[in-house]
């Protein structure tokens, strides 16, 4: 079933009609510019390697760069353009499993330490609440039950 909506959302997510020719014709038009492209950076570099001489070698070569820097967005448009006429595939949405670098295994000496600092601490409590219900200081109507209760149940002797 996931797989099947995985097709779908696949589908549909392709360019129709419209937007399918517009693509089209915008894939044309960028890849006709980056061969005008080409070629203009090919017979510039041939100019360059001629070495006649020139006058201008310094605006020669930043022309070749203006060209070169022009070519690489024209091809970024075009792959871009490219990919939107594909449409979504399945490796942009599942990413392929892997193992980890490093074997993970759990921390045996720090969970013993952290058992033995909460087990110190539970016995801390107890022992405080302990001595605390010892030292209370109770009406003397609870000191009559209390001891009445150690008596009857011999308690405390």
């Amino acid at each position: 079933m996931a797989t099947e909506i995985l097709n779908q959302t696949m589908e549909m997510a392709k360019p129709r009609e419209v937007e399918l020719q517009r693509l089209t014709l915008e894939r044309d038009t960028l890849s006709q510019q980056a061969i005008e492209l080409a070629s203009a950076s090919k017979i510039a570099q041939r100019i360059l390697e001629r070495g006649d001489k020139l006058n201008d070698l310094g605006t020669l070569v930043e022309s070749i760069a203006v060209i070169s820097q022009n070519l690489i967005k024209v091809q970024e448009s075009l792959h871009k353009v490219e990919q939107k006429l594909i449409g979504m595939s399945a490796a942009d949405v599942l990413q392929a499993p892997t193992l980890p670098k490093d074997s993970f295994a759990p921390n045996k000496p720090l969970i013993a330490i952290l058992a033995t600092l909460v087990s110190g601490l539970f016995i801390l409590v107890f022992v405080f609440a302990r001595q605390a219900l010892k030292t209370s200081v109770l009406s003397e109507r609870h000191e009559a039950r209390w001891s009445a209760l150690k008596n009857k149940y011999h308690i405390g002797r």
